[in-house]
């Protein structure tokens, strides 16, 4: 895998790229029009040299202000050029290798690194201290055995969580609007461009056993193909399968850039149960990507999960709302009631039927709250739910009213 060493410490491993403020998205034009053909049939041995990216502003790259990190080669780096693989000869820990493997013949080739072909993977892996997940792209020329030198040009952007908590973390997973992984190609920059029949809107770093987070944050990276991500969710999922789920607000977007690295940091505190179908009448827990409780409206309905929160609210605290939309919400139109994507719902989720509303009024156990409930100063329809350990309050605040009617 590739390291990283810091200026003042030749052994230390860290990161691939090179850090800076995210604030532009690079373009991407055409793909390079150089033709690649398949490697043929050779039981030579040859080396290759091979040199990774150029950090120019790589003392951005420092976590303390003080230096900061090269790009290098590690002991069991291994390149790829179509079914042949290529393995670090050379002494590990500087920005420039040397590979050894067998001749593919001659011709202009592919060169991968971290990959094997044209297709960034929904899964990745999570390894102490390194980048496994970094992907890189570069063409060689093969003649009688001498190879042109190989520069890598980095494929995809860094994503940087930085974690703190008390959690073991099994796994992390980005999930967006548009694709993250999926067959590519090769812009002119180097970067990955997504084709148009990636669909893979989600990527996984698999922790293995499990990263138990501290008081010090924990750094987490996932390569992404440069862009900007819309609705932007992250999952973590503990040892005990319960999740944690953070949303970027539908006002920012994530800003990937090729060869860059974005950072983002939180606390790990609240995990959550995933609910299932079997999970008991009370239970708050997590459904794709949002909080819900689980109610038993009865009858033919049965049991439904009812979000925590009204579609486009942040918060339940009333008393200190910056405005009434963030705890009560955004208006919709029926119109849009009948489209879930229109009010921002995830699969899955919709606006609920009118049965259900009326079987919700009807619901057992709901009483009329004064305006203080709960400290939150807001008047409105509270429940029972569940019992036990599952016992909990489902609260609808009074938001107001609306009159509508229909011509004709």
């Amino acid at each position: 895998m590739i390291g990283c060493k810091k200026k003042e410490d030749k052994t230390m491993k860290k990161t691939l790229f090179a850090i800076s403020a995210i604030a532009v998205l690079l373009g991407f034009t055409a793909c390079t029009s150089d033709e690649i053909v398949e490697p043929q049939v050779s039981d030579k041995t040859i080396t290759i040299s091979a040199s990774t990216e150029s950090n120019a502003t790589r003392t951005a790259l420092a976590d303390d202000g003080e230096g900061g990190y090269d790009v290098v080669w590690s002991t069991g780096d291994v390149i790829t050029i179509g079914d042949k693989t290529f393995t670090l000869s050379s002494t590990p820990g500087t920005t420039k290798g040397t590979f050894t493997g067998k001749d593919p013949a001659n011709g202009k080739f592919d060169v991968w690194y971290g990959i094997s072909s044209a297709s960034l993977p929904a899964m990745q892996t999570y390894k102490a201290g390194e980048i496994t997940n970094s992907p890189m792209h570069a063409s060689v020329d093969i003649t009688d055995g001498v190879a042109s030198i190989v520069d890598f040009k980095n494929l995809c952007g860094l994503f940087k969580l930085s974690l703190k908590g008390t959690a073991t973390v099994k796994s992390i997973t980005i999930s967006a609007n548009e694709p993250v992984a999926g067959e590519f190609t090769v812009g002119t920059d180097g970067g990955a461009v997504l084709e148009e029949s990636a669909d893979d809107k989600s990527i996984t770093l698999d922790c293995g056993d499990g990263v138990t987070l501290t008081e010090s944050a924990t750094d987490f990276f996932i390569a992404m193909p440069a862009g900007t991500y819309t609705g932007v969710s992250i999952t973590l999922t503990d040892d005990a399968g319960k999740v944690c789920v953070k949303k970027l607000s539908s006002t920012k977007n994530l800003v990937i850039t090729r060869s860059n690295i974005t950072p983002a940091s939180f606390t790990a505190s609240t995990f959550m149960p995933t609910i299932t179908a079997s999970s008991p009448v009370g239970t708050i827990g997590m459904l794709d990507g949002r909080e819900g409780i689980v109610v038993d409206f009865g009858g033919s309905i049965g049991k439904v999960v009812v979000a925590t929160m009204n579609v486009g609210a942040t918060s339940v605290d009333y008393a200190t709302a910056a405005d009434n939309a963030t705890c009560y919400g955004v208006q919709y139109n029926a119109q849009d009631a009948s489209d879930p994507s229109k009010m921002g719902l995830a699969d899955g989720w919709r606006a609920p039927k009118q049965a259900e509303l009326k079987a919700l009024y009807e619901l057992s156990g709901g009483a009329w709250s004064a305006a203080d409930y709960d400290n939150h100063k807001a008047a409105g329809y509270v429940w029972t739910i569940g019992t036990g350990e599952n016992q909990n309050t489902l609260f609808l605040p009074a938001a107001g009213y609306g009159n509508a009617y229909q011509r004709g």
